[in-house]
């Protein structure tokens, strides 16, 4: 695994390149928890969600609450369900951390899973960066993650995909969100920051997230765009099993000929290095190749010419020609605040008595 930058453990969420997210660690409850991890997992060992046909998968326990399948390169992580109204800023925390507004709870430390994740060859990037100074953010990177769950459910066990136990706030479905191993931050204690503020699947942005989506959602309340999809969950109480593996690679090219790699803008020049990195892996992430039916024929084909230079060593497990929406949403005021930042001279210039005008 590449070596992170680490950050000294502190009161309040590191900031990376002067940012990090906003608020306290809550580290007195995390280690006033520590002693119950073993309790919650021992009981959750016997649940039948946790079971495993035998001979099917080569399942080694690796830390409590954690196992990995070697046979189907996965992480399985023992949960509770805790929620099933409200809005949500996690898909799952950890034990007395946020379980206020995630709807499950590990019965594991997400150091824990940030290892076993490692070593399934999921390569962790970084959460969400903040900048003091011109407020901007950038939102999460990291390798592509596959995220299901598995419960019990009328006497027999099924296994979904984590969006269906989830709906948007006005109770539309939700589509396959793109999930990226963000890797949380790395403390000189050698733990990680989620271990302190219980950020282990977010669905807003978290400085301390360990997964996390590459786009931008503020935790303002007003602005919470999920909640529990409450007739697809069992019963709080639940035990069940989250199950990590690597997502595929999405790679889209919209009507006008924009392309996105992972949920984020990205250039011929910049895909074509990536994927061409990606190549070079021992283990080498799928991809998705999307396609919207109006985009230029010249895009497509240069698209096409890129994958060809690497179908030995990268798979496209999915290829789809649907309706690819890249169009940004555009926020009037952050707008008009940017063009503010970017046109207009600083009052000392102004003062100085500078002709400003653009009529000449």
């Amino acid at each position: 695994m590449p070596e992170r930058t680490r950050h000294p453990a502190s009161s309040t969420t590191p900031r990376l390149n002067k940012g990090g997210q906003g608020g306290v660690f809550l580290a007195l409850a995390f280690l006033a928890t520590a002693n119950t991890f073993g309790a919650a997992i021992s009981t959750t060992a016997t649940s039948p969600a946790t079971a495993s046909a035998p001979g099917e998968s080569r399942i080694v326990h690796f830390q409590r609450g954690v196992r990995i399948d070697w046979t189907h390169r996965q992480v399985e992580v023992d949960a509770t369900v805790i929620l099933r109204e409200g809005l949500i800023e996690l898909f799952a925390c950890s034990p007395q951390i946020r379980e206020h507004e995630a709807i499950v709870r590990i019965e594991a430390r997400p150091l824990h899973v940030f290892h076993a994740l490692g070593l399934i060859g999921i390569t962790p990037g970084h959460p969400v960066l903040y900048d003091d100074e011109s407020g901007r953010r950038a939102p999460a990177v990291g390798d592509p993650v596959d995220i299901s769950i598995r419960y019990p459910d009328g006497g027999r066990i099924t296994s979904v995909s984590i969006e269906k136990w989830m709906e948007q706030s006005d109770g539309r479905p939700v589509d396959p969100l793109p999930w990226v191993f963000a890797g949380s931050v790395e403390l000189e204690d050698d733990s990680i920051a989620a271990d302190y503020e219980g950020t282990v699947v977010a669905v807003v942005d978290f400085g301390s997230s360990l997964i996390a989506l590459p786009e931008l959602h503020t935790d303002r309340n007003e602005d919470l765009w999920l909640q529990p999809a409450t007739a697809a969950i069992p019963p709080v109480g639940t035990r069940c099993v989250l199950i990590f593996r690597r997502g595929l690679m999405e790679v889209s090219l919209d009507a006008t000929g924009r392309l996105r790699m992972g949920g984020r803008r990205a250039t011929l020049a910049e895909a074509a290095r990536r994927i061409q990195d990606m190549a070079r892996r021992e283990d080498p992430p799928r991809l998705r190749v999307v396609v919207d039916p109006n985009c230029p024929e010249t895009e497509v084909c240069v698209l096409r010419r890129l994958l060809e230079d690497v179908e030995q060593t990268l798979e496209v497990a999915d290829r789809a020609n649907r309706p690819v929406s890249t169009q940004p949403t555009h926020d009037a005021e952050a707008l008009i605040g940017w063009l503010t930042w970017r046109f207009m001279p600083p009052p000392a210039a102004s003062a100085k008595g500078q002709d400003n005008s653009f009529d000449r």
